[in-house]
């Protein structure tokens, strides 16, 4: 079985795509800018503990999703 990893600015992109939100629509609901989110999508930025707790809690996903 072939077992596909992907980075987190992937799985942001993806979450987000899958939810057909713009990163606008995104951001609102996950309480970040759209340029912060833009920022994660392309890798250019990193959450700290604390944007991944609340991105985990806001999209009711644990934490270790994004690992």
């Amino acid at each position: 079985m072939v077992h596909e990893t992907f980075t987190f600015a992937e799985k942001i992109k993806k979450l987000r795509s899958e939810r057909n939100e713009t990163q606008r629509q995104f951001g609102l609901v996950t309480g970040f800018s759209s340029s912060y989110i833009c920022k994660l999508e392309k890798g250019k930025a990193n959450p700290s503990h604390s944007s991944l707790v609340q991105l985990s809690e806001k999209l009711n996903l644990p934490p270790a999703y994004f690992f």
